[in-house]
């Protein structure tokens, strides 16, 4: 027994068949948009991490520096071949 809705698509030449398929493709697009939008955040989480360290590297650096031009102030050729530059 074909339903009423079925019949009203016939006439525009849409089976069920075709109308599954159509729900099959949307629904895999669906799971790819959901596997995007994870990738997207996952994405921002590991940009975060990679700034923290690079900010608390960039902290340590300065720091390092800092000793380093106490240390060396007598011998300012050290402290070129660590690549601080030396105001001449």
């Amino acid at each position: 027994m074909m339903k009423r809705w079925q019949s009203k698509l016939q006439k525009f030449n849409i089976t069920a068949e075709m109308l599954q398929a159509g729900k099959l493709e949307t629904d895999q697009m669906e799971t790819l948009d959901y596997s995007q939008e994870k990738e997207k955040g996952d994405t921002q989480q590991v940009k975060r991490f990679r700034d923290e360290k690079l900010k608390a590297a960039e902290s340590w650096y300065a720091d390092y520096k800092q000793v380093a031009r106490i240390v060396l102030k007598d011998t300012p050729e050290y402290l070129e071949k660590l690549g601080i530059k030396v105001p001449s």
